[in-house]
């Protein structure tokens, strides 16, 4: 997915002083790719709003894999077969996810042919490593059912994953995954993770209530508070807090 165009000069010149402002030595390379990587996001962020459908069968499909990702014995084959059918929605927040993670995870670059062509070829632990890391951003212990014996049924993992989209139109998940993207921006520019709280007064926080006023989005506040919270309950799960 190609930046977005629809940004001016301005924005990017903005881009470049807020980066600044945390790292007063940061060289033009680094300048240019947190530049880049932010316009990537709100370009996906755009693509995902704009597209019909709901989000249940994106967080179904992005669920379904990761649990054969994460499975002890992983049907490859089936792997292979389920990215492929990805659904838009879900396809594009793994796209988006790796491109960010995909130097952490591999130390390169996401391949040009994405996530479906990488998933053809890939070996099979690169596969399940790099899909469990795209498709959920952690997984939680969950407790068993109780029965009617009074014994409970094995807890299991459950992925953390994104619902996109209710009935066509962006949820406030959809928000909070914009969130989640700009602060993987951020630690891949800064090295270091954003400083929580909702205000506009320090750099990250600035840098969202300037992208919800360019994207024409109300409540940057709220999304903080529940992008923060939810970082804080993922420091007891397994898994990445941000993209």
């Amino acid at each position: 997915m190609e930046p977005d165009s629809k940004f001016s000069s301005e924005h990017r010149l903005w881009l470049c002083k807020v980066l600044g402002c945390a790292l007063p030595k940061v060289g033009a390379d680094e300048t240019e790719r947190f530049v880049a990587s932010v316009l990537l996001s709100l370009s996906a962020w755009r693509h995902v709003a704009s597209l019909d459908g709901t989000g249940r069968d994106a967080a179904d499909a992005l669920r379904g894999l990761w649990l054969l990702a994460a499975a002890e014995d992983p049907p490859i084959r089936q792997i292979r077969n389920r990215v492929a059918k990805l659904p838009s929605v879900a396809l594009a927040s793994v796209e988006r996810r790796a491109q960010s993670l995909w130097p952490v995870l591999f130390g390169e670059s996401l391949p040009a042919s994405g996530i479906v062509g990488w998933s053809k070829d890939a070996e099979a632990s690169v596969l399940v490593r790099g899909l469990r890391a795209v498709t959920a951003f952690g997984a939680t212990l969950k407790p068993g059912r109780q029965r009617a014996n009074g014994r409970r049924s094995r807890a299991h993992m459950e992925p953390d994953v994104l619902m996109v989209m209710r009935g066509g139109r962006p949820s406030k998940d959809a928000t909070e995954w914009l969130v989640t993207m700009l602060a993987a921006d951020w630690l891949a520019a800064t090295g270091s993770l954003p400083n929580s709280g909702r205000s506009d007064k320090q750099p990250f926080g600035e840098l969202v209530h300037h992208v919800f006023g360019w994207l024409n989005l109300d409540g940057a506040d709220a999304t903080l508070r529940r992008y923060w919270a939810s970082v804080a309950q993922q420091s007891v799960r397994k898994g990445p807090a941000v993209g």
